[in-house]
């Protein structure tokens, strides 16, 4: 079996989480794609994926968000790497979001993955004057673990680098796991329908937005998130 190396994530001066207008912030959807996820739950979940990246593109964001998009089933896949926005929104005009779907759910190899993307993000060249806040991590999932190491090793050390909100999409998602590898158990929600986690999206989107737009890590704020 391929085991995970994880090479310390670095913390450089330009990528220290000051306080400006100007800040850059990536945020990374990992969303389950096993064989439990298709049809219409699949369509959804990635027209409310799409819906938050739109959010985070629009022009009052001035260009502050990056998006990636990983999907995970028995391993995982980084289906869009990250870029900003506004170029994925615009991409996202004329196809869907890509999409590959497995048997299993292997929450850990979704997180392995995020891990890998927020490390690669860390050697980006930065924009001259601006400064880059914590990434956040919104992971969903419609079912159990039942496949790989378990999630918790990993889910420890990416709260180190970034806010990670956990989606449980439905009635059968393991609710105790998906509170433990969330950065609180205020960061973990439950949405029983498309609906739901399209307006969880978006709240989250506006959320980020406003945080962005005034410099500071999401973190405080995400956890203030109510879903009825």
């Amino acid at each position: 079996m391929e085991t995970f190396t994880k090479t310390p994530l670095t913390r450089t001066v330009r990528r220290q989480y000051w306080m400006t207008s100007e800040s850059r912030q990536l945020a990374l959807c990992v969303c389950d794609a096993s064989a439990s996820m298709t049809g219409k739950k699949s369509k959804d979940a990635n027209m409310a994926v799409s819906e938050f990246i739109k959010t985070l593109a629009e022009p009052y964001n001035k260009d502050g968000f990056y998006n990636g998009v990983i999907h995970f089933s028995e391993t995982a896949q980084i289906t869009e790497p990250p870029i900003k926005a506004s170029h994925l929104a615009k991409m996202l005009l004329t196809r869907d979001l890509k999409t590959t779907h497995g048997c299993n759910t292997n929450i850990t190899s979704g997180l392995e993955s995020a891990y890998q993307v927020i490390e690669q993000f860390e050697t980006i060249p930065p924009e001259t004057d601006v400064d880059y806040l914590k990434p956040v991590i919104l992971l969903y999932t419609d079912g159990q673990h039942n496949t790989g190491p378990k999630p918790g090793t990993i889910a420890a050390e990416l709260k180190q680098y970034a806010t990670i909100v956990t989606i449980a999409f439905g009635s059968d998602a393991d609710e105790n796991l998906l509170k433990s590898i969330a950065s609180s158990p205020q960061h973990f929600c439950r949405c029983k329908s498309g609906q739901e986690l399209r307006s969880f999206l978006e709240t989250v989107g506006d959320t980020l937005s406003q945080t962005r737009a005034q410099g500071k890590n999401a973190k405080a704020q995400l956890a203030k998130i109510t879903h009825q």
